[in-house]
């Protein structure tokens, strides 16, 4: 699934490869580089929590967005917000 949240993204090449500290002019295709992240991220804590933080706006999802892939309300969505459920 995490795999599928970055490709479906706009994290550019480049970005991926910053992150793995690899060469600019490296060969990889995204689709590898996506699947190394994430098997950094399934080890690593501080990795994921650096990965979090450096692309939090890449990934970040808009409020409609979120009511879909959460399958509710504005209600229960502002709710969980004010209840500290979603982090904004």
């Amino acid at each position: 699934m995490l795999a599928e949240l970055i490709s479906a993204r706009r994290i550019l090449k480049a970005q991926l490869l910053d992150f793995l500290g690899l060469p600019d002019n490296s060969q990889d295709k995204q689709d590898y580089l996506v699947s190394k992240i994430v098997s950094v991220l399934e080890v690593d804590a501080a990795e994921n929590e650096r990965f979090w933080e450096t692309f939090k706006s890449e990934l970040a999802v808009d409020p409609a967005e979120l009511e879909k892939l959460l399958n509710c309300s504005t209600t229960e969505r502002q709710q969980w917000i004010e209840e500290g459920k979603l982090p904004i």
